[in-house]
């Protein structure tokens, strides 16, 4: 092994240390199926300029590790819902880490869609014709 190798493999495994403690409540699982969702993002989304697409990653990232819960939870409600019909009836917990998977991939997502419709004024209560603005 070269000497480059042997550092950037420190410099890599030093850094990922350190992001690491800045989410302490994060387990292992989730913080890969958070950066694995944010790289499916990045992978599929339209093509932007690198640095936007490495700010995308970042917040996918972030969002992934701090919603892997409530994704979870909201998976395994809808899941669960289906099969409450089932004879038998059926539960099923879903992981957080699986969570954390579909919270990363779709956060910047939702984000984007929001901020759009936020300058648009196409968001609910900034409509010019509601029935707040009128006397």
């Amino acid at each position: 092994m070269s000497t480059e190798t042997i550092a950037g493999a420190i410099a890599a495994s030093s850094t990922g240390v350190t992001l690491a403690t800045y989410f302490p409540e994060a387990t292992p699982q989730v913080m890969i199926c958070s950066l694995a969702g944010a790289a499916l993002y990045v992978l599929s989304s339209k093509d932007h300029e690198r640095w936007k697409q490495a700010v995308f990653a970042m917040i996918s990232f972030i969002g992934g590790v701090y919603c892997s819960e409530t994704a979870a939870d909201i998976i395994a409600a809808v899941i669960n819902a289906g099969l409450s019909h089932v004879d038998p009836s059926a539960r099923i917990r879903v992981s957080p880490a699986i969570g954390a998977l579909a919270a990363s991939t779709v956060s910047v997502t939702v984000l984007l869609r929001v901020l759009h419709r936020s300058k648009t004024g196409s968001l609910p209560g900034l409509d010019s014709n509601s029935k707040e603005d009128k006397p």
